[in-house]
């Protein structure tokens, strides 16, 4: 260039790569957030217990954003198997239905039972020992997760 200058600034270098490297760490914490969910939903469905597979069925996990994510159960009875179930009164609404395994056979509701029609159906549930399904899968995957960051972040 006859007479002019060109001027380069180290500042514009340095602020695109910091950009990138930033923009590097958010897809890494997206994809750390990723992979922590889905191991977790995954562990918790082996822990389930398999009575009815509704509930293992209902374990999903969800990325919230780039550095929060859950799994979740979405079974009524979800949270009565993870934390136990005192003996209790199940009414049926209209009708109760479930495999009772001690008969080795379908409940058959009072109204069907005894031919009167209406009839309410009231079941004494014995209760049930918690199966911390959700709580050990948490707590494995807390001692994974720097192991999981390490293997996405630049650096």
């Amino acid at each position: 260039m006859a007479g002019g200058s060109v001027a380069a600034s180290a500042r514009f270098v340095g602020r695109n790569n910091i950009g990138e490297f930033i923009r590097e760490c958010e897809l890494a914490a997206t994809a750390t957030v990723e992979e922590i969910v889905t191991e977790g939903a995954i562990i918790s469905r082996q822990l389930a217990p398999r009575r009815t597979g509704a509930l293992v069925g209902s374990i999903e996990g969800a990325v919230l954003s780039r550095t929060s994510g859950q799994w979740i159960a979405d079974t009524p009875y979800a949270l009565a198997q993870e934390l136990g179930a005192a003996p209790h009164k199940i009414t049926g609404k209209p009708h109760l239905a479930f495999y009772w395994e001690k008969a080795g056979r379908w409940f058959v509701p009072s109204e069907f039972f005894y031919n009167v029609p209406m009839a309410i159906t009231e079941v004494n549930h014995p209760g049930n020992p918690a199966v911390h399904y959700l709580l050990h899968a948490y707590e494995a995957m807390t001692g994974r997760v720097m192991g999981i960051a390490q293997r996405h972040y630049p650096g």
